[in-house]
């Protein structure tokens, strides 16, 4: 587990947006990881920092949301490999069953993966967020079967709103061509950029 409290505001608007991520910052001593666009015309405010200063600038960045507000979370240590993976995408273990989460915003994913991966002994296989699929996430885990469908199972949980968990499965055994292809692609991985990255390592 990390000492890295992240914070995010997802607004429906890309003008609400940036008074959300202005307001954000002004509150507390945050670092923004990236104020970015997704389908179809959202912005996604990211921060993180110390506990007690991401949690003000979330709740500050609520209020200004307002009724534009799409989606929000607040996590105060992330997992270290959700973590490590948003930083670098390195290998990961393709063996065993493969479980994938679906949600409809970027936040409920992240809420989703960190869930997931805290509460079950499985791993992280692949993370796309928000750009090419329409602003949503997905998720994909790897292990035992019985551990990945906890995994699931809890990752549900963890996006807390119905509306926004469209779908999930569980496969007993992935053909390995799949796992591969969902192991050996990094960039492909990524979420949004500058997400745990200065604008000069991400150019």
């Amino acid at each position: 587990m990390s000492d890295q409290a992240l914070g995010m505001v997802e607004c429906a608007t890309l003008s609400t947006g940036a008074a959300v991520a202005d307001e954000m910052l002004k509150t507390a001593r945050v670092r923004l990881f990236f104020a970015q666009p997704v389908p179809p015309g959202r912005l996604v405010v990211a921060v993180a920092g110390e506990i007690s200063a991401v949690e003000s600038s979330v709740a500050a960045g609520l209020e200004t949301a307002g009724e534009k507000l799409e989606d929000a979370l607040f996590i105060p240590r992330l997992d270290s490999r959700l973590l490590d993976f948003l930083v670098s995408p390195g290998e990961v273990s393709t063996e065993g069953a493969l479980g994938i989460l679906e949600t409809a915003t970027v936040a409920a994913g992240i809420r989703a993966a960190d869930a997931a991966l805290k509460s079950a002994r499985v791993f992280l296989v692949g993370l796309r967020l928000g750009r090419h699929i329409g602003g949503k996430a997905v998720v994909y885990l790897s292990g035992e079967v019985a551990d990945v469908e906890a995994a699931v199972e809890i990752g549900r949980a963890a996006i807390r709103i119905e509306e926004l968990d469209l779908d999930h499965r569980v496969i007993a055994r992935p053909h390995a061509e799949l796992m591969e292809h969902l192991g050996s692609g990094p960039k492909e991985s990524r979420p949004l950029p500058g997400l745990f990255f200065s604008p000069e390592a991400d150019s």
